[in-house]
């Protein structure tokens, strides 16, 4: 069972955030100085004012590095959250009152009682139903 903190802070870890982080940042900053930035001086070499217009003389500025390492990092951060999410699936989809559906008319008290009891209670999806209900 997931414990709350893990369920309802749906960010990474600053560990393992600053760790992707500083991977992402290495890994564009290798391929810009080894593929973008030779690839941009190549074309201003060669097309002199003309190049202006080449991609590789577009890209190889610090600012468009800084927003694709901002923008990979970012589609972590969303890939991160969507996977936690489709982990929690299972709460949203899960029918915690099947049972009293059954019975017809029920008292809320009862419902409350057997939802605070759920091993899933500490979850936001579950926490949320709990606050509603009361």
């Amino acid at each position: 069972m997931m414990k709350q903190d893990e369920t309802i802070n749906m960010n990474p870890s600053a560990l393992v955030s600053g760790g992707i982080f500083l991977a992402i940042v290495t890994i564009v900053h290798l391929i810009y100085e080894g593929l973008i930035r030779p690839a941009a001086n190549a074309a201003i070499d060669a097309f002199g004012a003309e190049a202006t217009g080449n991609v590789w003389v577009i890209m190889k500025d610090f600012e468009q590095q800084a927003c694709i390492t901002i923008g990979l990092y970012c589609c972590f951060l969303m890939l991160y959250k969507s996977y936690r999410l489709l982990n929690e699936e299972k709460i949203y989809t899960y029918n915690f009152l099947e049972k009293f559906e059954e019975e017809g008319d029920v008292d809320i008290k009862v419902v409350l009682a057997e939802l605070e009891k759920s091993a899933f209670k500490e979850t936001g999806a579950m926490s949320t139903w709990i606050t509603c209900i009361k």
